[in-house]
């Protein structure tokens, strides 16, 4: 996304022609649509830019937030009674998606290790001989591999297989930073990672979580729950949520 930082700032007053464009980008989406499937998180006051803005590198967003704090600090109380609400609404927009990229990132710095998982720490004891086709399908998946080298669809199929109890705690630890990873990755491209609320509500586990786990399960769910999307933070996020507290 183009911006022309400074013929926006140049003249902060709803005359600029440029600095109001600019500020369109955080009109309501509600407001410049008549297609709301085409938008799977309803939210009528989230801005109609909101998932272009999801494609923007930090340091585009950081320059992008910069300049609507300079608008917000040097604009008259008239100009604000005209555009005060796309400032706001940038403002909470473009603070999300930074914390969001923040997140992201420090998933591959917080478990950035050369751990793989041996085959036969993979299967939980109680279930091993229980469905034989199934451990065998969770060992050549997940079997010495690196964690950030589980690919989308490798996530996607197991998510959706429902069968995490077969999992040893070790197993499941190693690939929930993977899950999270593509959830994020997935609301970015405007879709959701079915069943992830699901797999992360496993009372048993949160028991046996390190500190790191914790941190970065509670991070992911407060980001949803800022962002309010109905369809995406519901009754079973907040109760995952209070869980992971």
């Amino acid at each position: 996304m183009k911006i022309d930082k400074f013929e926006i700032i140049n003249d902060i007053s709803s005359n600029n022609i440029k600095l109001i464009n600019f500020l369109d980008i955080f009109a309501k989406f509600s407001q410049n649509t008549k297609d709301m499937t085409e938008f799977m998180y309803l939210n009528e006051n989230i801005s109609q830019s909101f998932f272009k803005l999801t494609k923007s590198k930090k340091e585009d967003l950081e320059d992008i937030l910069n300049i609507l704090k300079i608008i917000k600090n040097k604009s008259k109380k008239e100009d604000l009674d005209i555009y005060g609400e796309e400032v706001e609404r940038g403002i909470n927009e473009i603070n999300w998606l930074i914390e969001e990229k923040n997140l992201y990132q420090n998933i591959f710095q917080e478990f950035d290790n050369k751990k793989v998982l041996d085959k036969n720490s993979i299967v939980n004891e109680l279930y091993r001989n229980e469905d034989i086709s199934q451990s065998k399908y969770l060992i050549r998946t997940f079997s010495n591999k690196l964690w950030k080298e589980l690919d989308e669809e490798t996530i996607v199929n197991f998510l959706n297989g429902l069968d995490f109890y077969y999992l040893s705690d070790e197993a499941y630890f190693f690939i929930l930073p993977a899950c999270i990873r593509y959830g994020l990755k997935k609301f970015e491209d405007n879709e959701q990672l079915d069943y992830l609320t699901f797999f992360l509500s496993d009372k048993e586990r949160v028991n046996y979580a390190d500190e790191k786990i914790k941190i970065l399960v509670v991070s992911y769910l407060n980001l949803l729950k800022k962002l309010n999307f109905s369809g995406y933070y519901e009754k079973e996020e907040k109760e995952c949520l209070e869980l992971w507290k």
